[in-house]
C-alpha cells in the first residue's frame, strides 16, 4: 500500500496499522495483504479517538486495543494490540525478559497515549532496548517490536 505524506504503519502480529500525520488510525492492512478503510471514527470533546469502524461496521478499536490505567508488565496477550494509556499518571509498561514472560519470535506492541499523563516502555532485567527510546505526546502512538532474544526495538 502506497501511503501518502506524513502517513505511517504499526505491525501488530497479524495486522498493520495506517495512521495519518495526526497519529489517527485511518486504516489496516492483514498478513494477506487486504486493505480495510476506517469508514467513520468518533472523537470525545479532549480529541481523543474512541471509537471507529470499518466499512463492515465492526468497531476495529475495541477489537484491536485494551485500556491501560496504571503501570504493569507487558503480558504475552499484549503482543499484537494497542494498549490504550489514559491516565493523569505516568503509566510505565515494563517488557520483562524471555524467560519470564515466555516471548516467542515475533511480538509487537504499541502504546497509545490517551491521557494527560505519559506513556512509555522500560527494559526489565536482562531486556536490552535498541535505538532511541521515545517520548510520545498525547495522543500519540510508539511502538517496540521483539528483535532477538531478551531484545527490543522500537518502531
Amino acid at each position: 500500500m502506497a501511503l501518502p505524506a506524513g502517513y505511517s504503519k504499526v505491525r501488530l502480529t497479524d495486522v498493520e496499522v495506517v495512521l495519518n500525520v495526526q497519529n489517527e488510525i485511518v486504516g489496516f492492512i492483514d498478513a494477506d495483504g487486504t486493505e480495510s478503510a476506517i469508514a467513520s471514527y468518533a472523537k470525545n470533546a479532549a480529541g481523543e479517538i474512541t471509537g471507529f469502524a470499518g466499512p463492515g461496521g465492526i468497531d476495529a478499536l475495541a477489537a484491536l486495543s485494551r485500556s491501560v490505567v496504571a503501570s504493569r508488565d507487558a503480558i504475552l496477550s499484549d503482543s499484537g494490540n494497542l494498549l490504550k494509556c489514559n491516565s493523569g499518571s505516568a503509566i510505565v509498561i515494563t517488557i520483562q525478559a524471555d524467560a519470564t514472560t515466555l516471548w516467542s519470535a515475533n511480538e509487537a506492541i504499541a502504546l497509545y497515549q490517551a491521557g494527560a499523563g505519559a506513556a512509555s516502555f522500560t527494559a526489565g532485567a536482562g531486556v536490552t532496548f535498541r535505538g532511541t527510546v521515545p517520548t510520545p505526546a498525547q495522543y500519540s502512538t510508539i511502538g517496540i517490536h521483539r528483535v532477538g532474544v531478551n531484545e527490543w526495538a522500537f518502531l
